[in-house]
């Protein structure tokens, strides 16, 4: 496990840390009352950890929404995210959108989309060993 750290000279916030995993992952953009805005789309989780995850996405136009509106608004519009550790195993969660970074190192600049699960929407037990392919 690594913690993900901003500064060099600062301390790691998150009281638990990610764990790394390279899952694909299914998401749409959940609207009021919890009617799908998007369709699926697909998209990689590089980190997690049981309260959140970083979604790694080449795009954050959806179907013509855009992911900040998430970001600016994540109560109304959180994700529906799937998540595929295993050919037999899906994870379905519903998160909230908390950060969005572009990372410049990876052609064409593909984004990083922070994400925190709701209250409710929980990961099973025993997933680090099922995120690691164990």
């Amino acid at each position: 496990m690594r913690a993900m750290r901003m500064w060099t000279h600062k301390k790691e916030r998150r009281y638990f840390l990610r764990v790394d995993v390279k899952l694909p992952a299914v998401f749409c953009v959940l609207g009021p009352y919890g009617k799908a805005q998007t369709r699926p789309h697909p998209g990689k989780v590089v980190n997690l950890t049981h309260e959140g995850c970083c979604l790694e996405l080449s795009f954050l136009k959806v179907d013509g929404f855009h992911m900040h509106r998430c970001l600016e608004e994540p109560e109304r519009y959180p994700l529906r995210l799937s998540l595929h550790p295993s050919a037999e195993a899906t994870w379905h969660l519903t998160s909230q959108v908390v950060w969005i970074n572009r990372d410049l190192e990876r052609p064409g600049g593909e984004f990083k989309v922070g994400l925190a699960f709701e209250p409710g929407s929980e990961l099973p037990r025993g997933w680090r060993r099922k995120a690691a392919g164990k």
